[in-house]
């Protein structure tokens, strides 16, 4: 991830009152089940505590993966974060 990403995820995840790690499982999970940003933001939401599963998926996602597993986490973490942007007044 580029640092601009990193910044993006950490303030995605504190919006959410989540963390980087849950915030990249529930993507990997979205992008499996083809799930919308508003499916994903409930499902981050509603979810409890982190467990073992979770962070091991979550430790998958942050190893070198191909482009295009890539494109499709950087594109459903692009969708959360206009999904959690301020209403303009």
């Amino acid at each position: 991830m580029t640092p601009e990403e990193t910044r993006k995820l950490h303030e995605l995840a504190r919006r959410l009152d989540s963390t980087p790690r849950r915030v990249l499982s529930a993507v990997a999970q979205a992008i499996d089940t083809g799930s919308d940003a508003q499916a994903t933001l409930r499902a981050i939401r509603e979810s409890g505590p982190a467990d073992a599963g979770r962070e091991h998926s979550a430790d998958l996602l942050l190893t070198p993966v191909s482009s295009y597993a890539r494109d499709s986490v950087d594109s459903a973490l692009e969708q959360l974060w206009q999904a959690t942007q301020p209403a303009a007044p």
